[in-house]
């Protein structure tokens, strides 16, 4: 809409709307000038970045998301007071952490027990073992947001079955980073064959867990937890500019993926030769465009497939 200017009283010391001016100072590339003129609605949060960098956190690891990302992220699912926020592949809490910022109260699981309980090696350098002082819990309180820490379950994030379901939802977002199976395992709980070795005190076997399978879980989990306009927001691998970061909001219709149908929908769009997904349902639609992206980073990061990626120029790409 138009502003108006007349009746207007200026006054610079009380204003109650202001106005800004910006002007570029860049004439290498082009003789003209872009002038930008607006209302001024707010101001941006990057000083958080420094609040919440990594290197002054007590408790990192090796995948812990950087702070600018995760609040991007945390904005996206409206992370606010009076929501609850689940991140079922949580490792240190780094996303957790934002959305705790904005007022959500968090919860997570983890597989791994010395990353949930955080003992073990330490990830920062120069620091070989962690130390009692350093946990998720102490990453709370460091910022002051502990009292909406709710705690870490250690637990696999496929079984699904530890959940209480309703047929409402009670979570009203998740936010989470998916391991790709490269700087961390992707793993659930399973069973392998035992040895003679086996003895005394164990943890539960994990078994091999397939990339495309952890996806598909994360989006059953979401149609079985997340209430009505909930929302799912996740990183997922991709050698495609495009489709380096997706965001999917889930309607209520979007009930549980498998695998079969991801092969047939996938089939029925080669063979009838269909170029884009117009032509398919919403859940046909996630399920290709996860395919599709999954496919190309497992066929990248395969051992066997390593000459090739060195001679396609993909260099910064090991597996």
């Amino acid at each position: 809409l138009a502003l108006s200017f007349e009746n207007s009283h200026v006054n610079l010391k009380n204003a109650n709307i202001n106005f800004i001016f910006i002007e570029e100072n860049d004439k290498s590339f082009s003789d003209e000038q872009i002038f930008y003129f607006g209302k001024l609605i707010g101001f941006g949060q990057s000083h958080l970045v420094q609040k919440y960098n990594l290197q002054e956190r007590r408790y990192i690891g090796n995948t812990t998301m950087d702070p600018a990302l995760s609040f991007i992220q945390a904005n996206m699912v409206k992370a606010n007071h009076g929501s609850l926020i689940l991140d079922p592949f949580c490792g240190t809490g780094g996303l957790l952490i934002a959305a705790a910022h904005f007022g959500a109260a968090v919860m997570g699981t983890e597989i791994n027990y010395q990353v949930a309980r955080a003992v073990g090696k330490s990830s920062r350098m120069g620091q070989k073992f962690l130390t009692d002082d350093q946990s998720i819990a102490a990453n709370f309180c460091q910022y002051s947001l502990n009292d909406r820490f709710m705690g870490v379950l250690l637990a696999d994030a496929s079984k699904h079955e530890i959940w209480h379901y309703n047929n409402f939802g009670f979570v009203d977002a998740i936010l989470t980073d998916p391991p790709y199976g490269v700087r961390e395992k992707i793993q659930k709980i399973g069973k392998k064959s035992r040895k003679d070795h086996y003895f005394g005190r164990r943890y539960p076997e994990k078994a091999k867990y397939e990339i495309s399978s952890s996806f598909l879980d994360l989006l059953n989990l979401a149609a079985r937890l997340l209430v009505v306009k909930g929302r799912l927001a996740f990183w997922f691998p991709s050698i495609e500019r495009e489709l380096v970061f997706t965001f999917f909001y889930f309607p209520n219709d979007l009930i549980y993926f498998n695998q079969s149908e991801a092969i047939q929908a996938r089939n029925e769009n080669q063979n009838n030769g269909v170029k884009n997904y117009k032509d398919f349902t919403r859940k046909q639609e996630i399920i290709l465009i996860l395919y599709q992206c999954l496919f190309s980073f497992s066929f990248f990061y395969s051992a066997k497939n390593r000459k090739f990626r060195i001679l396609s120029c993909y260099l910064n790409m090991r597996g």
